[in-house]
C-alpha cells in the first residue's frame, strides 16, 4: 500500500478466477462483485482476448482498494496466461464443480502448470454435498480435498 498525499492509503489488487467450463467462476466473481457494491464499489467489466476482466474500486477500513478480477477460459490455450498473471497476483481462486468428473484432475492439472499449489489461493467447491448427494460427488469432493491439503 502505498499513501497518497491526503494521508490516504490505496491498495491496488489482481485476483485470477480459473476452473472448468461451467464451474461456476462467473457466480463466484459476481458474488465479489455484489459484495464491493456493498462496500461502495464499482467499476468497468472488459473482456481482453477472452480474459473477461472487472475492475472494481471501494473503501475498506479506510483504505481505498482497486481490484482487479480477471476470469480465466476454461481453454487451454490460456493456461499458460495463467501461470504469468498467478505469479504477482495477490489470490488465485480455484473454482470446481461437483457435477463434472473431471474436476479434481483439471484442477490438479493446473495447480502442477502453477507449479504447486499457489502462495495465495483459495479453492471454491461449487454443487450440493448435503445428506442426498450422490456417492460420486462426494468421491469428488475428497478427491478436491486432497488436492487442496
Amino acid at each position: 500500500a502505498s499513501p497518497r498525499q491526503q494521508g490516504r492509503q490505496e491498495l491496488t489488487l489482481q485476483v485470477c478466477v480459473a476452473g472448468n467450463r461451467g464451474a461456476g467462476k462467473s457466480a463466484v466473481l459476481q458474488a465479489a462483485l455484489d459484495e464491493a457494491a456493498a462496500l461502495g464499489g464499482a467499476g468497468p467489466r472488459e473482456e481482453a482476448d477472452g480474459l473477461q476482466i472487472q475492475s472494481t474500486s471501494c473503501e475498506y477500513r479506510g483504505i481505498r482498494v482497486h481490484l482487479d478480477l480477471i476470469e480465466f477460459p476454461a481453454d487451454e490455450r490460456y493456461l499458460q496466461l495463467l501461470t504469468h498473471f498467478a505469479t504477482s497476483a495477490a489470490c488465485v481462486v480455484l473454482v470446481a464443480s461437483l457435477a463434472d468428473p473431471a474436476c479434481a484432475s483439471s484442477l490438479e492439472e493446473r495447480v502442477e502448470l502453477l507449479g504447486g499449489p499457489p502462495r495465495r489461493g483459495l479453492l471454491v467447491v461449487c454443487g450440493p454435498l448435503g445428506p442426498a448427494a450422490a456417492a460420486e460427488r462426494r468421491q469428488r469432493f475428497e478427491a478436491l480435498q486432497a488436492l487442496a491439503a
